[in-house]
């Protein structure tokens, strides 16, 4: 960072700290997610996982994804999972039939 690191920079650092520190580094899902190179991706990985997970088990990563992170600003920021990223899935989710 040149000896000075931006505020985005710090808070990038922030929340990838964070995010190894809820997760662990081989967590293959996070790995997708933060790999992936849009919201519209990271909603087709949500759904995906949805499917493969049992239901508790998928409410309590979206709840560690969704822990905030107090940024350079003094505002706070979901660690893995944006609001817009949630609002996103929410509105595929809905569109899927619902399963018996």
């Amino acid at each position: 960072y040149n000896g000075k690191a931006s505020d985005d920079q710090k808070n990038n650092i922030r929340k990838e700290f964070k995010v190894y520190r809820v997760f662990g580094t081989g967590d293959k899902l996070v790995n997708s997610l933060t790999s992936a190179g849009s919201n519209k991706e990271k909603v087709e990985i949500l759904l995906q996982a949805k499917q493969e997970m049992s239901e508790a088990d998928f409410k309590a990563f979206m709840s560690k994804a969704r822990q905030k992170i107090t940024l350079e600003s003094g505002n706070t920021s979901p660690i893995l999972i944006s609001n817009d990223l949630h609002e996103a899935y929410i509105k595929e989710k809905r569109k899927l039939p619902i399963d018996d």
